[in-house]
């Protein structure tokens, strides 16, 4: 589930741009001095084998550096780095942590590893995008004093150990993924306080116990997903009852639960529900037949039972695949 939400918010910031793609300081203050002596402890720790890093010399102003952006409201101060899938790698060093007027970090598609760079100082960061990546250890509390971002992506790396219950205190984030990690422990109910969430992606880690009803909260969401952890216990009703919800994808866990019988009276924007492998039981309920907008239906590798009810009015369905349940019955 690679974000709606993350693309729409990368692209309302690069509208922004910070009105900075071209411009030339004739003085250097002491404050952009510091972005400068950051960013080439930055190149000289990085492995650049295509030369992505070429421009970053002396002969050219650092604002016009490959993937640079700086403000036009602190002119001279590095607002944005962008080098996503240069084939960068290295560890990043601390002195990053001084890009403290960065609202878009965007390393992602790189062979980065080690520790998350140390980021809170960022006060000022609005997009951290580090996915697919080799970064290791675990997601630091001093994240979370980054209180103004609102799109997060650190998914598809080596991260370990809980997702921070500090996490609920940014209270601006819209969309978080922190899937295809190896984090381990609950889902901390504090997300819930991250009341703008809209997309919120933990799919295939290692977390266990039951999914906190608290997720019931999160009134924008959108897009939900958890699949392929070691969850328990049945999807809370509070979850049913989110009417903005578009994406629910837990498949792979072990839910034990029937599906409620009105789920489409009370998600009526579903498009995508995928619960394969989840120990579903009971019957397949009428009402999935009036979740108009469905484009894909997984309820596959369960125990579910009767007959299969009447799809005719889904007109977008895509994909549907009930194979390997007890149904019965003929094809409608």
């Amino acid at each position: 589930m690679r974000t709606l939400s993350m693309v729409i918010l990368l692209a309302f910031l690069l509208l922004l741009s910070y009105g900075a793609a071209n411009i030339h300081c004739s003085t250097v203050s002491h404050e952009n001095r510091t972005d400068v002596h950051s960013l080439l402890e930055f190149k000289a720790a990085t492995n650049d084998p295509t030369g992505a890093l070429r421009s970053w010399n002396r002969r050219v102003h650092y604002c016009n550096w490959e993937g640079v952006i700086c403000s036009s409201m602190k002119p001279g101060r590095v607002a944005a780095l962008q080098l996503p899938g240069q084939n960068l790698s290295g560890e990043i060093t601390p002195s990053f942590g001084n890009l403290t007027y960065l609202k878009l970090l965007n390393l992602s598609s790189n062979g980065f590893s080690g520790l998350l760079p140390p980021l809170n100082l960022l006060h000022e960061l609005v997009l951290l995008d580090l996915s697919s990546n080799s970064f290791q250890g675990t997601i630091p509390d001093s994240l979370m004093n980054c209180s103004n971002l609102e799109g997060v992506d650190l998914s598809r790396n080596m991260l370990e150990g809980p997702i921070p219950e500090e996490i609920g205190s940014l209270y601006n984030l819209i969309a978080l993924n922190i899937s295809r990690n190896n984090l381990s422990g609950i889902i901390p109910p504090t997300i819930s306080n991250a009341t703008q969430l809209q997309l919120l992606n933990l799919q295939e880690n290692q977390l266990g116990g039951s999914v906190p009803g608290e997720l019931g909260k999160l009134s924008n969401m959108f897009s939900l997903g958890f699949g392929d952890n070691w969850l328990s216990g049945p999807v809370p009703p509070s979850i049913f009852n989110l009417t903005g919800l578009g994406v629910l994808d837990g498949h792979l866990n072990m839910l034990r639960m029937a599906l409620p019988l009105n789920i489409c009276e009370t998600l009526p924007n579903l498009r995508i529900l995928i619960l394969g492998g989840t120990m579903l039981d009971g019957h397949i309920p009428a009402s999935l037949g009036n979740c108009t907008m469905l484009q894909v239906m997984d309820l596959s590798n369960n125990s579910l039972i009767g007959e299969i009810p009447s799809f005719g009015k889904l007109l977008s369905l895509a994909r549907l695949y009930l194979e390997s349940n007890n149904l019965q019955g003929v094809i409608p």
